[in-house]
Formats: C-alpha cells, structure tokens, sequence
C-alpha cells in the first residue's frame, strides 16, 4: 500500500519544514553558515531532528499497530520512513552549502531582488527533495 501525497501531508511537510528552516535556526546560524561548515551542520542537525521526530509521530500514526500477536504494519515499508530525517540531512547539508554562500554574497552586494529569489529557489529546491524522499520511502 502506497501513501500517496494528499493536503494534509503535504501542509504538514510545509510546516514542519518551517519550523526546522526558520524557527529552530539560530541568529547566528543564519549569519555564520555560508562561512562556517560547523554552524551550517549545527542548522541542518536541528532541522533533521524536527524531521526525525515528525517522522516518529507519522510512524504511530499511519505506520504501525500492535497486537497481542505481535507488531503490524499498516504500511509495509513503515520502518523506511525513517530514512527520511538521514536522507534530508544531507540534502539539506548540499542544498544549504551552496546557496548560503550565494545568497550571502548577493546580499553583501546589495543585490536584494537576487537575494529573495535566491532564497525562494533554495525554498523550492527543499520542498522538491522533501517530497521526492517521502513518495521514495512509501
């Protein structure tokens, strides 16, 4: 049985990516990651826990049952979707390596417009890598 993509998964996806890409990201994470493989990595382990205790709560949810019998899983390859917080780790890590270091440049150029839209592109490119990897693992 496949999960396809229905709204709720897909807004929750969007929130969560929210909270783990702008919310848990420190002042300094922000300013220092286009320079600094150390805080661009302690960024990118927070929001791959966010995701990592997401996909926990999307296991007891839609993954597994247990029974007197034993443990079911409504979803066959249930225990694959926690390759999801390892996958977006390092395609966050690759993402945010290369368009930290654009954006800060583009910003330290005054290039304003660019910078937005560069940070939109960097958006779009983790939304495309957080689905893909979720219709992958189900």
């Amino acid at each position: 049985m496949k999960t396809e993509i229905n709204i709720y998964i897909l807004l929750s996806i969007i929130f969560i990516h929210w909270i783990g890409d702008f919310v848990l990201q420190t002042d300094r994470q922000a300013k220092e990651k286009s320079k600094s493989n150390y805080y661009l990595t302690m960024h990118v382990l927070s929001y791959s826990l966010v995701w990592f205790f997401a996909c926990l709560v999307y296991i007891k949810v839609f993954g597994v049952y247990v029974s007197g019998e034993g443990v079911y899983y409504l979803m066959p390859n249930a225990r694959n979707i926690l390759w999801f917080p390892v996958i977006t780790f390092v395609c966050h890590w690759i993402t945010d390596f290369f368009t930290s270091r654009i954006n800060s440049r583009l910003w330290a150029d005054g290039k304003v417009h660019l910078f937005f839209v560069s940070i939109g592109c960097d958006q779009i490119l983790h939304y495309v890598q957080l689905i893909l990897t979720f219709q992958l693992l189900n």
